[in-house]
């Protein structure tokens, strides 16, 4: 497998990804109305390899290997979009080669997206809101943020309909910020009582 895999470049299996895409959707196994992106990291542990260092969450620390980026369908689970050996300079475009990627599949569909903190800044943030896509995403916090929640108000409670869920009545704090980088506003949305010591802060350009 090893041998005739190299044999495949990134063309075909682009092509080979949008055939598949097209047909599964074809077929209703999804609508892509919403993914989920993410990024894994796929270990080399060869003594000679010449792959990147990239952080894998799953041992918790850098390790080379191929980076890469997966799009998944929320609804049913399946995966949509793949792309292997990702180099660390390439990183905040990822989000934007997705969607080129789509417009060819489900054109006129426009997903939103959900992915954390460090997938993409806050400059692609702008790129993404300015092809009108909706995106869901952590903000990246820091002490003062955190410190700052202490005299917001008001908060309220909501409550999260999830039968795994063991803390399913968060309280919730909405504002409308600015941030450096980005065009516009961002609603934000800062959630407590999760079962997390920390605050959790979501920032997304659906105001709906």
């Amino acid at each position: 497998m090893s041998t005739y895999s190299y044999q495949i470049d990134e063309t075909q299996v682009l092509k080979m990804q949008k055939a598949f895409a097209k047909q599964a959707s074809k077929l209703g196994l999804y609508d892509g109305s919403i993914v989920n992106l993410d990024f894994h990291t796929i270990p080399h542990f060869g003594d000679e390899s010449e792959l990147e260092k990239h952080w894998a969450g799953a041992r918790n620390k850098r390790l080379k290997g191929a980076l890469t980026m997966i799009a998944q369908d929320a609804e049913s689970k399946l995966m949509l979009y793949t792309d292997a050996d990702i180099m660390s300079h390439e990183i905040d475009e990822q989000t934007l080669s997705f969607l080129r990627f789509w417009k060819g599949v489900r054109r006129g569909v426009k997903p939103t997206l959900v992915f954390d903190s460090q997938f993409t800044s806050y400059a692609k943030l702008s790129e993404i809101d300015a092809q009108n896509v909706k995106f869901i995403t952590l903000r990246r916090r820091g002490k003062k943020m955190i410190d700052k929640i202490k005299d917001l108000k008001p908060w309220s409670r909501v409550h999260i309909p999830h039968l795994k869920r063991k803390f399913a009545n968060p309280l919730v704090h909405e504002s409308t910020i600015t941030l450096k980088d980005y065009k516009g506003e961002l609603r934000q949305i800062i959630m407590k009582n999760t079962g997390h010591e920390k605050p959790t802060f979501i920032i997304t350009n659906d105001f709906d």
